[in-house]
């Protein structure tokens, strides 16, 4: 059985540039000493400022993702295909970056990628990397989905092989089935699906429930257009 193998980079992409610490940081002045504590107060208050509401930097950086280099985005939905984004964001996070949740960057991915059409371009990577039938990229999202909902998560790629599907790997399949095949909206609980696309990106769920995640997420994108 090929499994995927995970890619080097698992830093998130699209980290802050700012350090959310910045408010226990005074900066040091090596000028004039006269001017260096009027200076010193009015950066390091500006600092401050800049950095009191950490979600509105991390909703900033996710719709950054809307209008990154599209290079940027198909390495961003990689790591998070690979089921790498969780422990990025918390390294980030470790070293001070106010890095976006990863269910965050990695739905907005996707978003993008459904914009630009784009949804299959992971699918035709992984044939190729695996030794799979790259014909088979347009159809494997719902082999997923069925291999997930009703069977072991094991689907045939081609050429004699076949791959387990992956919790992240079973999101991202469902919200491709749901946004290509333009199915009607799907209601659900924010937070719910927010906390369980959390789990399944970090596979901490069953793929089958992971699928059914991202179904409602690609539904609700669809009909947002």
């Amino acid at each position: 059985m090929t499994r995927l193998s995970k890619p080097l980079a698992t830093r998130n992409v699209l980290a802050a540039t700012t350090k959310s610490n910045v408010c226990t940081q005074r900066p040091n002045f090596a000028g004039n000493r006269a001017m260096r504590p009027l200076l010193t107060s009015v950066l390091f208050s500006g600092m401050c400022l800049a950095q009191s509401d950490v979600e509105l930097q991390r909703r900033e950086l996710v719709k950054a993702i809307l209008t990154e280099r599209p290079e940027k985005v198909s390495q961003q939905r990689w790591i998070c295909i690979n089921g790498n984004e969780p422990s990025s964001v918390k390294e980030m996070r470790g070293i001070g970056f106010d890095t976006p949740d990863a269910s965050d960057s990695c739905t907005a991915a996707l978003q993008r990628h459904a914009k630009d059409t784009k949804l299959g371009e992971p699918y035709k990577k992984l044939l190729t990397q695996l030794g799979g039938n790259v014909d088979l990229a347009e159809t494997l999202p719902k082999a997923i989905g069925a291999s997930t909902l009703s069977g072991d998560g094991k689907v045939s790629i081609g050429n004699g092989k076949a791959i387990t599907a992956t919790p992240p790997m079973a999101f991202d399949a469902g919200f491709t089935v749901a946004y290509t095949g333009a199915v009607p909206n799907k209601p659900g609980d924010p937070q719910k699906l927010k906390s369980l696309a959390e789990s399944c990106l970090a596979g901490e769920k069953d793929a089958g429930t992971c699928f059914s995640v991202g179904y409602v997420y690609g539904a609700q994108a669809f009909n947002a257009k």
